[in-house]
Parts: C-alpha cells; sequence; structure tokens
C-alpha cells in the first residue's frame, strides 16, 4: 500500500513510499527497479527508521539530494537517488546519457 507520494514539479519523477504486507518499507521511483528501505539510510546516531525516512525525504524535496536519470535511447531506464554524484557519474553505458538533477529539475554540478 503507497503510505506517500511526491511527483516533482516538472512531472518526470514520482516518489512512492510503500508499505508491503509484511511491514517492509519501500522507498522509490514509480515504475523503475531502484529502491531503498529506512533501515539502510545514513541517520544520526540514535535515530528511528522514521526520522531517518523523514530525514531523507526532506533532503529530496528540498534540493539538497541529487536524482540520477539514466536514459537509454531518450527513454528513462532507471532513477535513483545518488549515495555519492561525482563518483556515480562515470557509471553508464555507451548507449545511455546519465542526467544529474535535483527534485525541482535544476542540474546539478560539481
Amino acid at each position: 500500500m503507497v503510505v506517500e507520494r511526491h511527483v516533482s514539479p516538472d512531472g518526470v519523477l514520482d516518489l512512492v513510499i510503500e508499505r508491503l504486507d509484511d511491514g517492509v518499507i519501500l522507498i522509490g521511483f514509480v515504475g523503475y527497479e531502484w529502491h531503498t528501505h529506512p533501515n539502510l539510510l545514513d541517520r544520526d546516531e540514535g535515530a528511528t527508521d522514521d526520522a531517518a525516512l523523514s530525514a531523507y525525504i526532506d533532503r529530496l524535496l528540498n534540493g539538497v539530494a541529487v536524482v540520477g536519470i539514466r536514459r537509454r535511447g531518450g527513454t528513462i531506464v532507471d532513477a535513483w537517488i545518488m549515495d555519492d554524484p561525482a563518483s556515480e557519474a562515470d557509471t553508464f553505458q555507451d548507449d545511455e546519457t546519465l542526467e544529474m538533477r535535483y527534485w525541482d529539475g535544476r542540474p546539478w554540478s560539481a
């Protein structure tokens, strides 16, 4: 069940937070493979999964986190929240392009 949804201002990204029947929480972009879980997120010492999730989403929506969008032939094939944009910039194939941007569509640059 989707418990939270955010669509980027330009409509390109559709982020959902979903709670599965077994209670597992997934965070990911609709239609793409990448996802993560609250228990895997960086957090301040002692922070709960809920607090870590809230901080993660805030970083995305407030233009702090960088989103990678991989395209092949102009079609989006994956989207993810990048851990280290500078090191991930070269992780695409010859037939792919990688857009690195913020939630609001502004491009990221090193």
